[in-house]
């Protein structure tokens, strides 16, 4: 432990929120009554948040110059599978899912502080690491916490480092443990301190160790030195061990520019014993962050250790821009040794030199060229057993002009290699993809998942080579989370014409009864204005919650509903009203000849534009009412006002009929809820029904035409309403037929 430095803290159990309150005080009267450690869960109820996410962690184990820290973890279980997804700035998701990849339950894992390092699965239990920021550089904040729980997901106990030279926890690399006679050991980076020589925050690798029983912290190596393996701008890391030794990658760009694999006997850790050696040496300038490599993975075989990673040709000639090639390493554990030693000012230097032993390899797995339309990802490296290995990754598009350039093109590649690093294989190519979730091994299989926003595809190698991959069934009453913007509706801030101060504040997006958070949920590209109004909005997804872009109509909510057409049918009366764009669904009202308005029906789909009323008209008298709902930006449900009543169209009546001069007038009574009035006249009676027609949309009109003395003239109300599909057209009851003679 360094001098001064406090790195341990007790702390009490937090309480679930959802944890039942009688619960919480028998656990407590049993803490009074004996010695024990109290399991709290610490999980939020499923019931609560009945959700899951399948938000993209396509290629993320990918990397061009730093990596990130793992968030998509599988583990097995008895009678199937669990998987731990971190979910952007929500608390972390655990699934659980039969052998057949059935969505059984959840359960959320509360994120403690606001940075999630990484996750282990222990022999006896779980480990999850969170940290914070701490830009004070105060010695007395907690960085770093390590949060133990049992196979059931309750809280047991967390230890923690405070200050540790850290200003932010995890920067610009990783975090992966590893377990031993109850000791975790963990190997991640961080930004630390200000220098005293140039006054910046430079970032390098950490190391701690946990004892797993106390719950403290008996050992961690932060400062700039070299006791531990220290590498300055490390940008991933690796531990692995085989009981008597820790190993640990890490990928340095400067001090020392290197891929370096160092070797620790346990019982030497912090003592400054330390044995390395680079696996592969780095062209260029010390602190150039772009190396044209990266690390994909560390294991230990039962004589040595394999690693593998991606890179250019290191001779100096080559660019990051270059094509990367697959490549793997061994060395024998007896041949993990400094080659140098110097100390300079009272302290040690390493000199790490390259791995030039009698039983060392390097090789290449791939051999892309610099033309190549493709490119490997970082790989990931698995252990079968000692002496069967896995070596897979993604191929990635190399067409800039294309616009799609450091993507993945939708297929995979892996190869089989023993515990030297000798392929024992064909490279076969299947369409699929990796994802950061480290494959685990299950029955000699190697299964991962990958989770692309629309799908969760759960993948498995089996031993004699062949792939498949299944999906994730969920039930009906999970939601499903990212969801797809374009099923969102763009709706106006409020009932009523849009406002054009603030154009942010004139519409919202709605997805069912949820407002979406811009900037949260989405973000606006662009919009596009009509007749002064906002007529499409461009939206782009947001992970977790929504994705893909996609053009959304907006349109204007009326202070009032609109009633089209109510037409009587046999087996009632049907009423149409005019669609809101905006609009959450529909209630219908109906009002009697006794005067008593009451609602007869609530319509939950916008897109439903019509209602037969079965029950029928009680009386001519009868009126329907319509109000459209909808939801405010903060997710308040609002009306539009009630519209005007309308009834079915009565019988037309003729007030007068004139014919004079070649032409022909009419007058007729004026008819509610009508849209126009039809005119048809003949010049016999029987055939008024095959008689010419006209229309007005005033009760009073006139015609030329050429008749005989006499013709016959019958007049009708007519409305047009939209089913949704077409415009279409009901029409009241004929009028008695008039008689008129020419003057």
């Amino acid at each position: 432990m360094k001098e001064g430095s406090r790195i341990t803290k007790s702390e009490e159990n937090k309480k679930c929120s959802c944890f039942p309150y009688c619960m919480r005080i028998a656990v407590f009267c049993m803490v009074m009554l004996v010695s024990v450690v109290t399991l709290i869960p610490h999980a939020v109820c499923a019931e609560e948040r009945n959700c899951t996410f399948i938000n993209s962690n396509v290629n993320r184990q990918n990397y061009i110059v730093w990596s990130q820290c793992v968030k998509s973890y599988l583990g097995e279980e008895q009678g199937g599978y669990y998987r731990v997804q971190v979910i952007a700035d929500e608390d972390i998701l655990v699934d659980h899912y039969s052998g057949e990849w059935q969505y059984i339950s959840q359960q959320w894992i509360q994120r403690e502080l606001p940075i999630f390092g990484g996750f282990y699965e222990g022999k006896n239990a779980f480990f999850c690491v969170f940290g914070q920021q701490n830009w004070e550089e105060s010695d007395e904040k907690e960085v770093v916490r390590v949060v133990k729980y049992d196979k059931q997901w309750r809280r047991i106990g967390a230890a923690s480092l405070y200050g540790a030279n850290t200003v932010n926890p995890f920067e610009a690399g990783s975090l992966r443990m590893t377990e031993v006679n109850d000791k975790l050991y963990v190997q991640t980076c961080h930004k630390m301190y200000k220098t005293k020589d140039d006054g910046l925050n430079h970032q390098a690798n950490m190391f701690f160790v946990v004892d797993e029983i106390k719950m403290s912290v008996e050992h961690a190596s932060y400062r700039v030195s070299d006791d531990y393996g220290y590498v300055g701008h490390s940008f991933n890391q690796y531990i692995q061990s085989d009981g008597e030794y820790i190993y640990r990658l890490d990928h340095g760009d400067a001090y020392p520019r290197k891929m370096v694999l160092t070797k620790t006997k346990i019982e030497e850790i912090g003592k400054g014993d330390v044995e390395a050696v680079s696996m592969l040496d780095i062209a260029g300038q010390a602190g150039n962050n772009s190396t044209g490599a990266s690390a994909g993975g560390l294991e230990y075989t039962s004589m040595g250790c394999l690693t593998a990673g991606n890179s250019i040709i290191q001779d100096g000639n080559h660019t990051t821009a270059d094509t990367r090639n697959i490549y793997v390493t061994y060395i024998p554990k007896d041949e993990i040794k400094l080659t140098e030693r110097k100390e300079q000012s009272g302290s040690w230097t390493m000199i790490y030199k390259s791995a030039e032993f009698e039983n060392t390899k390097f090789q290449w797995l791939t051999d892309y060229s610099a033309s190549s339309s493709v490119s490997p990802s970082t790989p990931h490296l698995v252990k079968i057993n000692d002496n069967s290995f896995l070596v897979l990754w993604n191929l990635i598009v190399q067409d800039e002009k294309a616009g799609n350039d450091n993507e993945p093109n939708g297929q995979f590649c892996y190869v089989f290699l023993d515990g030297s690093g000798n392929k024992v294989s064909d490279i076969r190519t299947e369409k699929g993809m990796i994802s950061d979730c480290k494959p685990i091994v299950s029955n000699g299989a190697v299964l991962w998942y990958v989770s692309t926003n629309e799908k969760l595809l759960f993948c498995k190698i089996s031993a004699d080579g062949s792939f498949q991959q299944n999906e994730a069934v969920f039930p009906e009453n999970v939601e499903v989370y990212p969801k797809h913007i374009k099923q969102c509706k763009g709706i106006a801030a409020g009932i009523g014409q849009f406002r054009f101060e603030n154009e942010e504040d004139s519409y919202h997006l709605v997805d069912g009864n949820k407002v979406l958070k811009r900037d949260i949920n989405y973000k606006t590209m662009v919009h596009r204005f009509i007749n002064g109004m906002v007529s499409r909005v461009y939206a782009k997804g947001l992970a977790p919650y929504y994705y893909g872009r996609a053009e959304i109509n907006v349109g204007e909510i009326r202070k009032k509903s609109v009633i089209r057409v109510v037409k009587r049918t046999k087996k009632g009366v049907t009423v149409y009203w005019k669609k809101e764009p905006g609009a959450m669904g529909y209630i219908i009202y109906k009002q009697t000849a006794n005067g008593k308005r009451e609602q007869v029906k609530k319509i939950e789909n916008a897109e439903t534009v019509s209602w037969s009323d079965e029950s029928g008209m009680t009386s001519k008298q009868t009126v329907y009412y319509l109000k459209a709902y909808t939801l405010d930006k903060n997710n308040n449900v609002i009306f539009t006002a009630l519209s005007s009543p309308k009834g079915v169209l009565k019988k037309s009546g003729i007030i007068y009929a004139k014919y004079k001069g070649g032409i022909l007038k009419v007058k007729c009574k004026k008819i509610k809820y009508k849209d126009f009035y039809q005119v048809q006249y003949s010049s016999k009676r029987k055939r008024i029904n095959k008689g010419k027609k006209f229309y007005t949309y005033s009760n009073t009109a006139q015609k030329r035409t050429k008749l005989g003395k006499t013709c016959y003239i019958r007049v009708r109300a007519c409305a047009k309403y939209t089913d949704g599909k077409k415009t279409r057209y009901v029409y009241g009851e004929w009028s008695n037929v008039k008689k008129v003679k020419r003057k």
